[in-house]
């Protein structure tokens, strides 16, 4: 069983949360954060930029995954380059070869 979508989704998730709180401030739009979003989010469905099908995860509505990739485009690129490691560290941490190993123990012994 494939957990990296899942785990993916979560760490998106909560960035775009945490980055959406910071949108209005003081009961203010921030409208650097909005423009940024939307510059992001344009530039995102303009050029078919969509980071989960690049990762083989098939959004059911189109441009979903166009308008989340252009949120985290908006983030910048220390965040998106963060969000890679983090995500790398979860493929490739000491969780996840146990759960590898474990899953190939199961298909050899089967």
């Amino acid at each position: 069983m494939n957990f990296m979508p899942i785990l993916l989704m979560a760490v998106v998730v909560e960035g775009l949360i945490t980055y959406l709180q910071h949108l209005i401030q003081n009961h203010h739009l921030c409208w650097q954060m909005a423009l940024s979003i939307g510059i992001g989010v344009f530039c995102a469905v303009v050029y078919r930029i969509d980071l989960f099908e690049m990762l083989g995860l098939e959004a059911s509505l189109p441009y979903v995954g166009s308008v989340l990739t252009g949120v985290l485009i908006s983030r910048g690129s220390n965040y998106l380059f963060d969000l890679i490691k983090q995500f790398g560290s979860i493929v490739n941490g000491p969780a996840a070869q146990t759960i590898k190993a474990k899953a190939n123990s199961t298909t050899t012994a089967n």
